[in-house]
This record gives C-alpha cells, sequence and structure tokens, in this order.
C-alpha cells in the first residue's frame, strides 16, 4: 500500500505541475487524480493534498479526487473527516468504477461525495444486452434523487452516446470524442 501512496501522490504533484502551466497559459479546467479508499484514513491526507496544491499555486476546485474502489474497506469517520476537509475548499469527489467492485448502495449513500463514475462494463456490451440501459437508467435516477453527477465511463461510439442522451445521461467518459 505505501507504494501505491506513493504513486498517487506523485501523479496528483504532476497533475497539479501541469495543471499550474496550463493557467499560466490561459487555459482553465479541472483535472481528476485517483486515490484509493484506504489513503483517506490518513489524517494528514487533507492537509497533504493542500500542501501540493498550494505549492504549485492551484486551487482546489480544479481538482476533483477519484475515490477508487480498491477493497471493502469500511467507511470511517476519519474517511468522511477527511473528505468533507477538502470539499470545504470546494475540492469535488468521484465515487470512480461504480459497480465493479465493493460501492455496496450504503458506500453511495455515506461517502460525502459529488460523482459516481460507473464503469466501463455497464456499456461494452449493450449491443449483446440492451437491458443492461435498464441499469444505467436506475443508477441515473438514484444519482439525481441523491444530489449527485453520474459520469458512464467506456462511451466509445455514437451509438452508445445517443442510446444514453435518450436516458438524460449528459456526462460521459470515453473515446467517442478524442
Amino acid at each position: 500500500p505505501e507504494e501505491i501512496i506513493q504513486i498517487n501522490f506523485a501523479v496528483l504533484k504532476q497533475a497539479a505541475h501541469d495543471l499550474s502551466l496550463w493557467q499560466k497559459q490561459g487555459l482553465t479546467f479541472k483535472v481528476s487524480v485517483n486515490v484509493e479508499i484506504f489513503q483517506l484514513e490518513n489524517p494528514e491526507f487533507a492537509q497533504s493534498v493542500l500542501r501540493i496544491l498550494d505549492r504549485e499555486n492551484i486551487a482546489p476546485q480544479h481538482i476533483a479526487l477519484e475515490i477508487l474502489e480498491g477493497s471493502n474497506l469500511e467507511i470511517s469517520g476519519q474517511m468522511i473527516d477527511q473528505i468533507n476537509m477538502l470539499r470545504q475548499k470546494n475540492m469535488t469527489f468521484s465515487l470512480d468504477d461504480v459497480g465493479s467492485a465493493y460501492s455496496g448502495l450504503a458506500r453511495i449513500k455515506n461517502l460525502p461525495i459529488d460523482t459516481l463514475k460507473l464503469d466501463g462494463i455497464f456499456v461494452r456490451d449493450l449491443y449483446q444486452k440492451p437491458q443492461d440501459l435498464n441499469f444505467i437508467q436506475a443508477l441515473s435516477a438514484l444519482s439525481r434523487s441523491l444530489g449527485k453527477s453520474l459520469i458512464v465511463e467506456g462511451v466509445e461510439d455514437a451509438t452508445i452516446l445517443n442510446a444514453l442522451r435518450r436516458l438524460d445521461v449528459t456526462l460521459i467518459q470515453g473515446y467517442v470524442f478524442s
């Protein structure tokens, strides 16, 4: 786990550095960076993230942290505190790969996140399993009812994009655009 933490912080440092360079060129957007859920157990996590951003003069609202579902670790008060400290600074959070690992409904309900990212496995087989659109539609409705955004990953072509548009899915990730 220590190596994973080091890699994730190295990626965050590089993302903050790159974002700083882009902002100096007049480009303003948000960058998403993955973190493992167990990293949120560290009482210094939020402060470490803020120090990295401060070194590059990046406002927290320009970073989204995507919590990876790599373990069935129980949600603790410490995790929620770390998320809330960063959210108070306008950083946003996503629960990544929903539906592919340990993303039980309790985790979706209890983590103070802004976005659910539905794993691409749910759109990869739409040509063979169009009934999977029912699942996507239900998760989209659940997301809206909880006040969260939904991003559908793995959208690779215009046919799938159009099917998702008919379900009012407005946020996608995939090669359909690049």
